[in-house]
């Protein structure tokens, strides 16, 4: 006799959006982005904040990532706008993704 497990519930494959102000914009939490993502994270070739920024840029979007750079935030709210996609892409709050980049 044959095995079924319908997993149909637990595919949601809902959009993710990260509010910043008067801003909404899309996160992108697909396997693929978070794949590119993750391998910028592994590439000692590049600084911190050269990773961040291209995460970023993977994640909201070009347009987006331009609407971001042009606010010219101090250091910790740009962090805020990366950790709150990230905490998007993982699917926790912000607070424990906060932990993880911060703790």
């Amino acid at each position: 006799m044959a095995t079924v497990i319908n997993i149909t519930n637990k595919i949601k494959n809902e959009e993710k959006f990260l509010v910043v102000g008067e801003n909404k914009y899309r996160v992108d939490d697909r396997k693929n982005t978070v794949t590119e993502v993750m391998a910028l994270f592994d590439d000692a070739s590049k600084g911190d904040f050269e990773r961040m920024d291209e995460a970023l840029r993977l994640l909201i979007g070009g347009e987006a990532f331009a609407e971001v750079e042009e606010m010219n935030l101090p250091l910790t709210d740009y962090q805020a706008i990366f950790i709150g996609a990230m905490a998007c892409v993982n699917g926790k709050t912000y607070e424990e993704t906060e932990a993880t980049f911060r703790g």
